[in-house]
């Protein structure tokens, strides 16, 4: 948008130009006795000429959109994860950046409640159904985690089969029912392979929670993933907070 709002700024000071000048002829065109046809041509021209240029001027604004549309697009897929459209890493030290800076800037610290979440056993699914159908698991599994979460909350595929979720203002309580809920709906969905065998799938989750300021963000990821290790050490399909 600051190149869109750029151009407009040059746009208005050209038609100002020369609406000024064509004003300036329009004058001397009532008021001059002399040269009546001379200046009557200059202001026809001048008028074709302020109308040539306010086409080049349009043209020019909508290619000026489709570079900042690709430009965007281009950006965004820096930060977004193609096969699930959730954030990468670098989206999430963007995010994570951005979002410090707004907390220290209002001085203003809340809850945040953090979620380690694996696929367990995902080299099985792959060698025993094909990469496809693991990219299938891994997408669904990113749907089911947009479609519960907060509105606010920052998910990221944090590896292959490993994502991250980080909600802003969530209790240990909140952030732990929530982990319950998605581990029960991802167990609970039936996929399908290329041979129309059904097969279920099951996720580990390590949780971590912090009511100090949003510095400790990496020590909770890491205390997350210590939990995640623990969920898999216990047996898997579980959701480990302590």
């Amino acid at each position: 948008m600051i190149i869109i709002s750029a151009f407009y700024t040059k746009l208005q000071l050209v038609v100002s130009l020369t609406v000024g000048v064509l004003l300036s002829f329009f004058i001397l065109y009532l008021f001059s006795e002399e040269n009546y046809e001379y200046i009557n041509n200059i202001f026809i021209r001048s008028l074709g000429a302020f109308v040539f240029a306010l086409i080049l001027a349009f043209k020019a604004l909508d290619n000026e959109r489709d570079n900042y549309k690709f430009a965007k697009k281009i950006h965004e897929q820096t930060l977004y994860d193609h096969l699930t459209q959730v954030y990468n890493r670098r989206g999430y030290e963007i995010w994570k950046n951005t979002f410090l800076h707004d907390k220290q800037k209002s001085n203003n610290f809340h809850h945040c409640s953090v979620l380690m979440i694996d696929i367990d056993d995902f080299k099985k699914i792959n060698d025993n159904y094909g990469h496809q159908v693991g990219d299938a698991v891994i997408q669904k599994l990113a749907s089911i985690l947009k479609n519960n979460a907060k509105q606010k909350s920052c998910i990221v595929r944090f590896g292959g089969e490993e994502f991250l979720i980080i909600t802003p203002n969530a209790s240990s309580k909140e952030n732990l029912a929530f982990a319950e809920n998605i581990r029960l709906l991802t167990q609970k969905h039936v996929f399908t392979n290329f041979d129309n065998k059904n097969f279920n799938i099951t996720i580990s989750i390590g949780a971590a929670s912090s009511y100090e300021s949003f510095h400790s963000m990496d020590k909770m990821l890491s205390l997350a993933d210590n939990n995640l290790y623990k969920a898999k050490s216990k047996g898997k399909n579980l959701v480990v907070w302590k």
